[in-house]
């Protein structure tokens, strides 16, 4: 019934329409069915029953109200005879009007219909922009809480891994003894471990070189065998494992005491040498996030580690010293011991300076060592070839082999070694006080059986050791 609701509301607005030019004025402005009168009042009826319904309403509401004209102007026409109404002469004046509103009643309805699909199609792509629109606001929502989990996580990260990169650092030595306890320090720094230690394999077992605990009680065993052990296992697999990945909770107690992570150590040859290992840390420390942790604390000590095998297995080969062009301590040791062999099987001479300079900690180290290169340089080209100059274990320090007994052949050498000191000293502009220079001398006698005693002695005369003390 809704949908013809338009057909009463047109009957109704023309018997309203009728009803008012009759009865609501004085007098009448038009005859029945307002002939006569321009515009005719039926066009408010069509165009409002179009604008309102659409298409369909507007084309038989404006028919009706075409048929109402028509019907009116029949009733008005003289004669009354259907022949003469709708003959071509009186066909224009009579049905133009009606067909107007027909056509009109259409097409006003038509447009009407056509905005009322675009809107449906507006008001529908808005609900499935809105729809979509607040599936995206839940998105982002979502998104926006990730972000900010992310953010907290990668700011944790990063000042994490910035201060483990600055603690790495340490890592540079070239040192063995050096990087052992660096590596310890950041396994007890950034994963809490309360016990880790550092072991190196000898005759198939495991001895401690190193170790780091909270408490003294925590100290690892200083010996492990290989097998039945957490390191055992690093070893045997060659990389890194963790407790949980090798045991149950049934055969756990098996395993107390060796190590919670072991990661193997590498030497040159890729060859095991020894492990790493973490021994105790709290519950909450032993964790996923700790164990790659460990993995890459371990790469990274490996590396190290090769690396100072590398340099040291380059340095014992070259018999020179960089800074200086010097022969340096190895190649002394190698030196002394052949030629204290040559001294006591053959009665050769032989006496031991040592050299030891001690600058004041505010003079530049660049001058220092351009002081002691000049000096070396000087020192090889007025030797005999048969004298040797090295540089010494302790900084700053040099060796002088020289195939003499003599003490006057030493204090001659001294002497000239004091006066190049001085000359050199104002070339690189040391003042007095900005370097101490004190000479050890130590001459093969017959008493000495070994290097040691002779090393020993001028030692003792250079102040690098306390009477009858070591070095």
């Amino acid at each position: 019934m809704k949908k013809y609701g338009f057909i009463l509301e047109v009957l109704v607005a023309l018997v309203g329409l009728e009803a008012i030019n009759r009865f609501a004025l004085k007098e009448p402005i038009a005859p029945t069915g307002f002939i006569g009168l321009e515009p005719h009042p039926y066009w408010l009826i069509v165009v409002l029953i179009a604008v309102r319904y659409g298409v369909a309403a507007g084309f038989w509401g404006a028919a009706l109200c075409a048929a109402a004209l028509i019907v009116c102007r029949y009733e008005a026409s003289d004669p009354k005879n259907l022949e003469v109404f709708r003959s071509p002469d009186n066909f224009l004046t009579n049905f133009w009007e009606p067909l107007a509103f027909i056509a009109v009643g259409a097409v006003v309805g038509e447009i009407r219909t056509r905005q009322d699909h675009r809107l449906r199609h507006a008001q529908e792509r808005a609900e499935r922009a809105e729809a979509e629109g607040s599936g995206l606001r839940d998105d982002l929502d979502a998104v926006q809480q990730s972000k900010e989990e992310l953010q907290r996580r990668i700011v944790g990260q990063v000042q994490t891994v910035s201060t483990l990169y600055a603690s790495a650092k340490r890592l540079e030595s070239l040192k063995i003894d050096e990087l052992h306890p660096a590596i310890l320090d950041l396994l007890a720094q950034y994963m809490g471990a309360t016990a880790c230690s550092i072991y190196t394999c000898e005759a198939g077992r495991l001895i401690r070189k190193d170790y780091h605990c909270a408490n003294d009680a925590d100290a690892p065993s200083s010996e492990y065998g290989l097998e039945g052990s957490v390191m055992g296992h690093a070893i045997q697999r060659g990389s890194a494992v963790a407790v949980p990945e090798l045991v149950t909770e049934a055969d756990f107690d098996r395993f107390q005491g060796d190590a919670l992570l072991a990661a193997p150590i590498r030497g040159l040859d890729l060859e095991i040498i020894g492990v790493i290992a973490v021994h105790k840390m709290t519950f909450g420390d032993f964790n996923a996030s700790n164990r790659k942790l460990f993995d890459m604390i371990a790469d990274w000590g490996n590396t190290a580690i090769q690396n100072a095998l590398y340099y040291q297995q380059a340095t014992d080969k070259n018999i020179r010293d960089d800074e200086l062009g010097l022969f340096n301590y190895n190649y002394f040791q190698q030196r002394i011991e052949e030629e204290f062999a040559d001294s006591k099987r053959h009665e050769i001479p032989l006496s031991l300076m040592i050299v030891h300079f001690k600058i004041h900690e505010d003079f530049p180290r660049d001058r220092y060592v351009r002081f002691l290169q000049s000096l070396s340089l000087s020192l090889d080209q007025s030797l005999r070839k048969v004298d040797l100059v090295t540089k010494y274990r302790t900084e700053g320090t040099l060796a002088i082999l020289v195939r003499t007994k003599k003490t006057q052949d030493v204090t001659i050498l001294a002497e000239r070694l004091q006066n190049e000191v001085v000359q050199l000293a104002g070339k690189v502009q040391l003042r007095a006080g900005d370097i101490d220079v004190t000479i050890g001398v130590a001459t093969l006698e017959e008493h000495m059986a070994s290097v040691a005693d002779l090393v020993g002695h001028a030692e003792t005369a250079a102040g690098l050791r306390a009477e009858g003390g070591s070095a």
